[in-house]
């Protein structure tokens, strides 16, 4: 029996060789019934021609021959019209599935969000990113600063920024974050019972407010970070656990379009990979809708190799402890141009790393990605911090900013397929729309040099260049 397709393969190309296989096989089965049909009334009627004494001998025979003729006409007239027909409906509904997973891959295109962590956010500002193409703003909501009396919440300052994103059409991505000292808390952590218990009433009351929006409900910000989560140990994984089981049921029995997303987890260092390991081992998993990251590459000559071995690290992980094969999502990258900082790049380099990485998590199947930060500072030349930002303090466009725009404006409208294996430095990656256009983007890690793209020659170099082409799938031109 036919095997579904590997889902490893392209999936257009997949599916016609799929159907081309089925097709053969079914009228080659066809085509060895007839020809054993037709042996056997040659028999017979060679056998009806010969001497045979009893007659009744040769009604038998042609009752038989006649019976083999009916099945024969059956087998035209019937069984081949109705395979056909199923194959026919086997094409339409592998058709519609490559359509299906065409409108998934667009759907992720569009996932790309901003950091507005630190940046004011006014209704001009989120015009101009709902405009440029972003889908999410990453905000916070502090339990600290809505809490202050004990059961008493106020959502002033969380309602000015969560309402104008919504009202100017883009989605919050709420990150739930902060201890509360009215519970015995420190500001940074959660480790105690009547922590978790305020905890869990304050999370209800602000899904309660703001649901019903397809929000993405982020559970704190790096709690591997002792600048985040307060005293930091490898040990206070299973505190975080247990936070995430305490609150995802809350979530997602009272916002039925929200999705849970957690941990931040980033690349730089193995004790936080222990960390996350720890916080795995006490079920963390089975209480998230996807793996929240956060992704800084310090290898500033080849960042595609960072990517892929934190994303394989990760997943490893994952499925070692649980079956479901849970999305990953990137909340917090970028790079910083600070001057006089550490681990940082030249807006020049800046420029061609962001949209790179953001096509590395297409290949990857990341499921978004958020980037870190919208607007600088620039106030201090030696702190990294301030030099995040893709726009400058007046909203004016940074080359990175700039080269981003024009990435989303080339991929509009367009899904990812696959990436095109020449040599580990080409990353080539071909796309489809949905009047079945190829467009490739492609760039290397390597020497520039020239490559071939559909028979046109194209100079291949470290920054992201497209190729339009009118080449068309077959499955789509098929009558």
């Amino acid at each position: 029996m036919k095997q579904t397709p590997n889902i490893n393969l392209p999936i257009l190309e997949q599916g016609d060789k799929y159907l081309k296989e089925t097709q053969n096989e079914a009228f080659s089965v066809i085509d060895r019934e007839i020809a054993g049909l037709n042996s056997a009334i040659s028999v017979f009627d060679n056998v009806e021609g010969s001497i045979i004494d009893t007659k009744s001998d040769v009604e038998t025979l042609k009752n038989e021959t006649n019976t083999l003729k009916a099945s024969l006409n059956d087998v035209s007239s019937n069984v081949i019209p109705n395979i056909q027909t199923s194959l026919d409906n086997n094409a339409k509904n592998e058709k519609d599935i490559f359509e299906q997973n065409y409108k998934s891959g667009l759907e992720f295109q569009r996932q790309l969000g901003v950091c507005c962590n630190t940046t004011p956010l006014d209704n001009e500002l989120i015009i101009k990113l709902k405009n440029d193409g972003f889908k999410y703003a990453r905000v916070s909501v502090y339990w600290y600063g809505v809490e202050t009396t004990k059961g008493i919440y106020n959502f002033s300052k969380a309602d000015n920024e969560i309402n104008s994103i919504i009202n100017n059409g883009m989605t919050p991505h709420i990150i739930l974050f902060g201890g509360n000292t009215l519970y015995g808390e420190n500001n940074l952590s959660i480790l105690t019972e009547d922590g978790l218990n305020g905890w869990c009433n304050f999370v209800n009351e602000v899904v309660k407010r703001y649901k019903d929006k397809n929000i993405q409900w982020e559970i704190w910000n790096e709690p591997w970070n002792n600048s985040f989560w307060q005293p930091f140990t490898v040990t206070s994984g299973k505190y975080y656990a247990n936070l995430v089981k305490r609150t995802y049921p809350i979530i997602k029995s009272i916002d039925k379009t929200g999705t849970v997303v957690g941990t931040s987890m980033i690349n730089f260092d193995l004790r936080f990979s222990d960390w996350y390991e720890l916080a795995c081992k006490f079920g963390m998993l089975n209480y998230l809708d996807k793996v929240s990251l956060h992704y800084y590459s310090k290898n500033t000559t080849y960042p595609e190799r960072d990517i892929q071995e934190f994303y394989d690290k990760v997943r490893q992980i994952n499925h070692k402890y649980s079956k479901n094969n849970i999305p990953l999502i990137v909340t917090e990258g970028g790079y910083s141009v600070a001057p006089n900082g550490e681990d940082v790049v030249t807006e020049s380099e800046r420029s061609k790393y962001i949209p790179r990485m953001l096509l590395l998590n297409m290949i990857n199947g990341v499921d978004g990605f958020s980037i870190y930060e919208i607007r600088s500072k620039k106030l201090d030349s030696s702190n990294s911090e301030d030099w995040f930002g893709l726009l400058n303090s007046d909203n004016s466009h940074t080359t990175s900013y700039t080269a981003l725009i024009d990435m989303i404006k080339e991929l509009d409208g367009y899904s990812y397929l696959e990436r095109i294996q020449t040599n580990e430095n080409d990353y080539i990656l071909k796309f489809i729309d949905n009047k079945n256009n190829f467009k490739y983007a492609y760039w290397t890690v390597g020497n520039e040099h020239t490559i071939v793209l559909n028979g046109r020659e194209c100079i291949i170099t470290d920054t992201v260049n497209y190729l339009s082409t009118s080449e068309k799938h077959s499955l789509y031109n098929a009558s």
